[in-house]
């Protein structure tokens, strides 16, 4: 029992399998993409750190060879060189290494006052001349300042905010001719010009750059240090505006001219949002494509499962019909004993029972018309000869109906006389019809014609003609017509009968137990009229009937022109 609850449950089991493996498959996926995400992401950092460093000290260096050309400029001349001589030669010297940055150069004696100053094409723009450096220096820097009277090597110092509106780095020496210290000169780049090689780098809007020296920040527009700031403008990519991860940070050390400077790289978070945004659509597509595999696997296992039923089914379906193929033919023996017993049957009446039948009608109606016999033998013998009639009529009508069934009474349809047709037939019934006092008129017109079998129109006619008889009252009527229309010929039988309910014109061309008796008495089967219906369904016609109880009966029979 247990081995086949297992059977029959072995597809939801495989579903589970498909379902756990596409899952463990998700997840290792996923990690191996993670890490690899995370190894790149270190990767990219590490690169763009790098090559932070390289153009800042790349930049700075360059600056300094400016700064060392303007100092042998000026340890070497012959006398020392006034603020436009030494203004000719700086510019001069950066067009040569076509250097485009801003940059301001003072000399300041040893008091720390300003002597004179001058940018590439301004001479004293600040008005700095004659005023002290301790005015815009703090006390430390102006110890620093007087330290670098006493050393010949040249030194940069931390940025500052100038007054010309911008950040300026200041590289500077000291001035020493014929064993005097004369005071120094400081050569001031703007740190935005020589940094922005590193802002318009590929990609660099990925990443947010930070820059101190001795622990104060400064970006490209300010020194974070509390001096001031000389103009509005702020540098929009400055690490103060970003909420930094310090998970997604790396930093270095740079000593440059014997200052200390820390640079530090952090990963864009803004950006690092819409990468985590763009990571978790590819993370929810990779999760809803082991999903659709998972469902995919689980509707093949269903539909494997139901094909293995269907085909469970279908053998035993076709167990069954094969079961019931066995019994079908074992039935189809029985009926070919049986129509072999039918057609027996049939022949009996059509030979054994119907020509005698009709010799004694014969016999009977020769005795009847002797007139020598008592008038009670007489009445008995017409009683006799209506029996046999009927009987012989029964007989007839069967054997038509029967044969019509199993498809053996011959049709040979042909061009014949509507007229004359029902004239020969009308001869057959007028006895009937005189015995009530009925009158039939032949309205058709003489040369009408029609498409049909002789025998069984002659057949249609008399009985429909017969059963009016039988249900019209003595000193009633019959009228025939016919119409000829384009595709059809209609021919019309109507009666002043006693007439039908809609039930019985319902019921009218089918076999029934009882029927009605007619109007004195006249007994019948019905089964003349259901032949009536066959034979006219033979020729791809109908039969129509109108009728209301106490207004007669109309009966229309339709045949198809030949060739419609």
């Amino acid at each position: 029992m247990g081995v086949n609850i297992i059977k029959k449950q072995s597809h939801w089991l495989l579903n589970i399998v498909i379902l756990v493996l596409c899952a463990l498959a998700y997840l290792g996926i996923n990690r191996i993409i993670q890490r690899d995400r995370l190894q790149n992401s270190n990767l990219e950092l590490k690169d763009a750190h790098n090559q932070s460093k390289q153009i800042l000290n790349t930049s700075i260096n360059v600056f300094g060879a400016v700064a060392s050309g303007i100092q042998g400029y000026v340890n070497t001349a012959e006398t020392f060189p006034t603020d436009r001589e030494l203004q000719k030669f700086v510019n001069s010297q950066l067009n040569n290494v076509s250097y485009t940055a801003p940059i301001v150069v003072s000399f300041i004696d040893t008091t720390q006052t300003f002597i004179y100053s001058f940018t590439r094409d301004s001479i004293n723009p600040d008005d700095l001349v004659g005023t002290t450096v301790a005015s815009l220096r703090t006390k430390k820097e102006i110890e620093d300042l007087n330290q670098l009277l006493k050393t010949k090597q040249m030194r940069m110092f931390p940025p500052i905010n100038l007054k010309e509106g911008w950040v300026g780095f200041p590289i500077n020496f000291r001035i020493h001719r014929d064993g005097e210290t004369l005071g120094y000169i400081a050569a001031i780049v703007q740190f935005k010009s020589i940094i922005n090689t590193l802002y318009s780098a590929e990609q660099s809007n990925k990443y947010v750059y930070k820059f101190e020296t001795n622990g104060v920040p400064f970006d490209r527009e300010q020194v974070y240090d509390g001096s001031t700031k000389y103009h509005s403008t702020v540098d929009n990519r400055s690490f103060s505006n970003y909420d930094l991860d310090s998970s997604q940070m790396r930093h270095s050390n740079l000593s440059l001219f014997g200052l200390d400077l820390k640079i530090s790289t952090w990963r864009n978070t803004s950006l690092s949002n819409y990468s985590q945004s763009i990571y978790r659509t590819s993370d929810i597509l990779l999760a809803w494509f082991f999903l659709s595999i998972a469902l995919l696997s689980i509707i093949i296992t269903r539909l494997y499962h139901r094909k293995e039923q269907y085909n469970k089914r279908t053998r035993k379906i076709n167990k069954r019909l094969k079961v019931n193929r066995a019994h079908i033919q074992q039935q189809n023996v029985q009926l070919v004993k049986l129509n072999a017993t039918k057609d027996r049957f049939f022949s009996i009446i059509a030979h054994d029972l119907r020509g005698p039948l009709g010799s004694l009608t014969g016999l009977i109606e020769l005795i009847h018309e002797d007139k020598s016999l008592e008038p009670e033998v007489k009445g008995l013998m017409a009683k006799l000869k209506s029996a046999t009639g009927s009987t012989s009529e029964l007989l007839d009508s069967l054997l038509k109906w029967s044969m019509s069934q199993t498809g053996d009474i011959p049709f040979n349809p042909e061009n014949l006389d509507i007229h004359e047709t029902i004239d020969s037939t009308l001869n057959l019934v007028s006895d009937s019809a005189s015995k009530k006092n009925i009158s039939i008129e032949n309205n058709v017109h003489q040369g009408s014609r029609v498409h049909a079998d002789k025998n069984m129109l002659s057949t249609v006619v008399r009985n429909i003609i017969t059963n009016a008889i039988k249900f019209t009252p003595k000193n009633g009527s019959i009228a025939i017509f016919s119409e000829d229309n384009v595709n059809e010929t209609l021919i019309t039988i109507e009666d002043s009968g006693i007439g039908m309910n809609e039930s019985q014109i319902d019921s009218l061309f089918e076999l029934k137990k009882h029927h009605s008796k007619g109007t004195e008495g006249e007994s019948g089967t019905g089964l003349g009229l259901v032949v009536c219906k066959e034979f006219i369904a033979k020729h791809k016609g109908d039969i129509n009937v109108r009728s209301e109880v106490g207004s007669g009966t109309t009966f229309i029979i339709s045949l198809p022109n030949k060739g419609s």
